[in-house]
């Protein structure tokens, strides 16, 4: 019998295998037994399966966002939910989503692993899972594998977390960010927050290799500044990466990296001329001192001696200057240039610019 795994490391059984497990075990070329969510489509999808079915499978359309949140007046009230919602009750099912009633937005979807970790036949359809079910959205679950038909008890014992393992989206329009949840709250992503074509590619790990260059463009073809809907792009291009969606603080800037090199230079210059001034101070207050320390004092009687306090002090004085000068020696002429040949040198290792790497 097929068994389940959950979070908790009980063995709960969700589901009746009604096929031969033994026989149909995936080997050689037998059918693998395994659990299979049953697809939502509307009636003008295509929707291409595998003979055996292994929860993979590709579908053409319109545009969907299956989990929009809505509300819809039916009869008995307001029902809340999501846009698409299976229901053994026709009056409370909808297939309206995203841009689907929008001339002008086709969609390829290509999935595998709908409703992992924990899929399970259900007589209730579901569609695409674009976000994470959480483990605290048993409501959800609810919502999405509705009760009518299937055995609750099933549902009850499901663990709440849900997702579509991978897949990749395209669509001629969309409002991507709003459907697979991406933080775009500190940066902006549409100045005109028009609609438009986009490719969405989502799993666990996203390989992209290339033996020669990889490059990633953003902006328009040449000289034109229209997207494929027809809205003229106002704002510039840009390219965003974002690690943690959102939870590792707002998105900065990246820095150029030639010209985080000419300020750097900058600095380290700015850094000379200053210890050029202090030496020049210590080395000019050195001479002063000794002259002063040296001098013979003048007093009504006549000239005097000279003070031999003073020139202890002076003495003291003066190797404490003279190992500080050292000290700005050293800094003004081994220091700061041998961080500035490694850092800012296009020979050395530890140069600060990638060779690999470039952006604009």
């Amino acid at each position: 019998m097929a068994i389940r795994k959950y979070p908790d490391k009980k063995k709960v059984k969700i589901f009746k295998p009604t096929k031969d497990v033994e026989k149909d075990d995936g080997k050689f070329d037998r059918y693998l037994d395994e659990e299979v969510p049953e697809f939502l489509a509307r009636s003008s999808d295509l929707v291409i399966k595998p003979t055996m079915d292994n929860n993979s499978l590709i579908w053409m359309g319109r545009d969907r966002n299956p989990l929009q949140k809505k509300k819809r007046v039916v009869k008995g009230g307001v029902l809340e939910g999501y846009a698409e919602q299976d229901h053994v009750d026709p009056t409370q099912t909808t297939l309206q989503s995203g841009y689907s009633d929008h001339q002008g937005a086709g969609a390829i979807d290509m999935v595998v692993g709908r409703c992992a970790p924990y899929p399970f036949s259900s007589a209730s359809k579901v569609g695409p899972l674009f976000t994470t079910i959480s483990e605290e959205g048993k409501k959800e679950v609810e919502s999405v594998f509705l009760k009518t038909g299937d055995n609750p008890e099933d549902i009850t014992k499901h663990p709440g977390l849900m997702m579509d393992a991978s897949r990749i989206y395209i669509s001629q329009m969309c409002d991507i960010d709003d459907y697979f949840n991406i933080e775009n709250s500190q940066i902006a992503l549409s100045g005109e927050g028009h609609p438009s074509s986009a490719i969405m590619i989502k799993s666990d790990r996203i390989r992209l290799h290339s033996r020669r260059d990889v490059k990633i463009v953003a902006g328009g073809d040449g000289t034109s500044r229209r997207d494929s809907n027809g809205y003229f792009i106002k704002e510039s291009p840009k390219i965003h990466l974002i690690s943690g969606n959102g939870n590792l603080g707002a998105q900065q800037p990246v820095p150029l990296g030639h010209n985080l090199v000419a300020c750097l230079r900058r600095v380290y210059q700015c850094q000379q001329n200053i210890l050029e001034v202090v030496n020049n101070l210590m080395t000019g207050q050195l001479a002063l001192n000794t002259i002063v320390s040296n001098s013979i004092r003048v007093s009504p009687a006549g000239p005097t001696a000279t003070c031999p306090v003073s020139q202890a002090m002076v003495t003291l004085k003066n190797f404490s200057d003279v190992n500080d000068m050292f000290n700005i020696y050293f800094e003004k002429f081994w220091n700061i240039p041998t961080d500035e040949f490694g850092y800012l040198n296009p020979a050395n290792s530890e140069y600060i610019l990638s060779r690999n790497i470039t952006i604009n």
